[in-house]
């Protein structure tokens, strides 16, 4: 599928629970789902040094308001089965097809995951996804290599973060149908502009 829209992305993720009726089978479904990598041809974005932190994500080419420009990874998707953020001796990882056949990423993973989780992204209140920086050479998921606009590291900063970020901001995350998380343009993006988004002023206190 080249060039996918949110709806035509939404009604295809629609059709395939269509006759699903267990939950816990819908729940199986789109774990393995969101590890996988779905043929999808995305080729709107290239990485390059950037003036706010780091590499960045650049656009290559001219992307309207409201388009999909890249998706954001899942090479390890992050279980809390009681929605408890804060116990992590009850966090399950599920690895995706392509780190399970990578054992020495996998097990630098496994060593590191307090680095890693600068690159988790909340899902919904039950999962988390990581997009392992060192998978960073296909356009159509390039979405853990965005910068955020701004950075918020005290309580106390919050009002003046929003108010950068979201100023800043010219995409932001959607998730589809917990299937799925892409970032989409909020405004037309010209080529060779930085693609930032907003993590969020929690987000920041937390890494």
């Amino acid at each position: 599928m080249n060039s996918p829209s949110i709806e035509s992305l939404t009604s295809f993720f629609i059709e395939l629970f269509k006759d699903v009726k267990d939950p816990y089978q819908i729940k199986l479904k789109k774990e393995e789902l969101l590890t996988l990598k779905l043929g999808l041809n995305m080729n709107k974005v290239h990485i390059k040094e950037s003036k706010i932190h780091g590499n960045g994500l650049f656009s290559s080419v001219n992307i309207k308001k409201g388009e999909i420009i890249t998706l954001y990874p899942c090479d390890v998707l992050v279980y809390y089965p009681d929605k408890n953020r804060e116990k992590d001796q009850y966090v399950s990882y599920i690895y995706s097809e392509i780190l399970n056949e990578n054992n020495e990423l996998k097990n630098k993973f496994e060593q590191n995951r307090q680095y890693y989780k600068g690159y988790q992204l909340s899902l919904n209140d039950e999962y988390s996804i990581i997009g392992l920086p060192e998978y960073n050479n296909d356009p159509t998921y390039m979405g853990h290599i965005c910068n955020d606009g701004a950075r918020g590291h005290t309580p106390e900063d919050k009002k003046i973060y929003d108010k950068i970020s979201i100023l800043k901001s010219n995409a932001c995350f959607r998730n589809i149908c917990d299937c799925m998380m892409a970032i989409v343009a909020l405004t037309d993006i010209c080529i060779n502009e930085e693609i930032l988004v907003t993590y969020g002023h929690g987000y920041w206190l937390t890494h």
